[in-house]
């Protein structure tokens, strides 16, 4: 178990991370954040957004050649969890909010309208 401070921890990790686009193939090495997990990454080359895959906390962790800090930090704690990753991985299970279909009537006509492939005049909303 890992008994060092912060600091002897931090001059430890490696804080770059090669991303491997699984779209396009293109490798890009990219800095990581020590604050928290980056969620979405956009390819330089072929423009696709990349999210972490099932199970994973960051792009790092799903498509980098090395995981994020906090996961870093976790496996030299020797923890099989970190509590910045659990956060960030609850976003992928939260409940899908609905909220959105309360729209004005005007609005979700117009919606419908559109989705039937019909035409709508925004200025006649």
């Amino acid at each position: 178990m890992h008994t060092g401070t912060a600091e002897e921890l931090m001059l430890k990790m490696n804080l770059q991370s090669t991303i491997t686009c699984p779209n396009c193939g293109s490798v890009k090495t990219e800095t990581m954040s020590t604050e928290a997990c980056q969620f979405f990454y956009n390819c330089a080359s072929c423009g696709v957004r990349l999210k972490p895959k099932t199970g994973d906390c960051c792009v790092f962790c799903s498509y980098g050649d090395v995981p994020c800090p906090p996961v870093q930090e976790a496996l030299e704690k020797n923890v099989s969890s970190y509590e910045k990753c659990e956060g960030t991985a609850k976003i992928m299970s939260r409940p899908k909010n609905w909220d959105w279909l309360n729209l004005p009537g005007y609005v979700a006509a117009a919606l419908a309208l559109l989705a039937a492939g019909g035409v709508v005049c925004m200025f006649c909303l």
